[in-house]
């Protein structure tokens, strides 16, 4: 069953990650998914608990458009909730690929694609403009909307293709969406009601409008 791309084992306070290359398997990128983070608790070393984090994963899926590692790792694993133990467990590993680099100038209609990890406030600066936050807005209702829409737009406008678009409904894709990950998917913010140009979206790249006037989309 494909599992978190990080695999988290918590000891005594101590992080243990153990890893193997095994295969590879078709697989698609979950941005903001929900992960259980397991922890020994109580005097027994056979009872857990857990925390929900957020986290960015890899999951094999047939027809997936991305080709991940299948790793092994050494983890807390719940055996009959709380009861956990030691067992190897497996997950997909997502590919590293090269940061797509940004744009020199804005495209025809002012849309910029920000080099990862950077806000659309830098991004709209490095090529001397201004970021307008309402066309990021408008732009992101309606590629949530409409997929196979934005994906065209993304090829056209930013000449990026995108290898899927996702929605996103964690709280943290209310500010930074649409964006750009290291794999090349392409998410949307379901959540989203108004685009922030101060904040990243975490390591990947911003979709931001450096114009004044509003970016035209489609």
């Amino acid at each position: 069953m494909p599992l978190c791309s990080k695999v988290l084992l918590v000891i005594c306070a101590s992080v243990l990650f153990v890893c193997v290359a095994a295969s590879t398997c078709a697989c698609d990128i979950e941005l903001g998914a929900s992960c259980r983070a397991l922890f020994l608790v109580g005097k027994t070393a056979s009872e857990c608990g857990d925390n929900t984090i957020a986290c960015d994963r890899c999951v094999c899926k047939v027809g997936g458009s991305l080709t991940c590692n299948v790793q092994t790792a050494l983890a807390l694993t719940y055996t009959i909730e709380p009861s956990c133990d030691v067992l190897e467990v497996s997950y997909a590993e997502c590919p590293v690929t090269a940061t797509p680099t940004p744009t020199a100038a804005p495209s025809a209609s002012g849309w910029v694609l920000s080099a990862a990890g950077e806000t659309c406030d830098q991004a709209c600066t490095a090529v001397g403009s201004s970021c307008n936050a309402a066309a990021i807005t408008d732009l992101n209702s309606q590629a949530d909307l409409d997929n196979s829409g934005f994906a065209l737009f993304m090829q056209t406008e930013l000449s990026h293709t995108c290898t899927s678009v996702n929605s996103c409904s964690q709280a943290q894709c209310d500010g930074p969406m649409p964006v750009v990950s290291s794999a090349g998917a392409c998410f949307t913010g379901a959540v989203q009601t108004t685009a922030l140009c101060g904040v990243t979206g975490g390591q990947n790249q911003r979709v931001c409008c450096c114009s004044a006037t509003p970016c035209a989309t489609w």
